[in-house]
């Protein structure tokens, strides 16, 4: 007697390599997909301050007010965030950031910011996490978004390499799944 297959095995073995990936890959990013809304509060606005004065501590002292504003600006969190899949493709909508949609396999697209700098934008999953990775030519910023174990709560790391910056900027924000 032959062992029977069950039909959601079959249906994978059916499908060609690259769907498999593709199912398996959604998967992994359908626990994410939905809004979720800025649940640190004061605590880490003061942590994200932190985290830029001792980058800026390290730097000349002529150029610290320069630094510290160029970085706290475009690195305070948004009020949303929304995390869409759809054709094997991640979108990052935050209001008042440019809605960023990148392949979720990690292969790189060219993506210009709304400054005009030009970057190789990757999206993916890594250990559970999801990942998105900015590239430039004089900076590398990457965030880990981690969901808990009660799906409720998204944990956003970002982490920010330059060549201007005598240290890495390192900060997390937390959000809460919006109803």
């Amino acid at each position: 007697m032959r062992p029977m297959i069950p039909a959601a095995a079959l249906a994978l073995l059916l499908l060609p390599a690259g769907a498999a990936r593709g199912d398996e890959l959604a998967a992994s990013v359908a626990p994410f997909v939905g809004g979720y809304r800025y649940a640190g509060g004061a605590a880490e606005l003061a942590a994200l301050d932190a985290a830029i004065d001792q980058v800026v501590g390290k730097m000349n002292v002529m150029v610290r007010w320069i630094a510290r504003r160029k970085l706290r600006a475009p690195n305070l969190p948004s009020k949303a965030i929304v995390l869409s899949w759809h054709d094997g493709a991640l979108t990052v909508a935050r209001p008042g950031s440019p809605t960023v949609t990148a392949p979720g396999d990690g292969k790189p697209i060219p993506w210009t910011s709304p400054d005009g700098d030009k970057f190789q934008l990757r999206h993916g999953v890594e250990r559970g996490a999801l990942y998105q990775r900015f590239e430039g030519a004089q900076s590398v910023s990457v965030n880990h978004l981690r969901l808990a174990h009660d799906g409720r709560t998204l944990s956003v790391e970002t982490r920010v390499e330059s060549r201007r910056l005598p240290a890495p900027l390192v900060f997390r924000f937390t959000y809460e799944r919006a109803p």
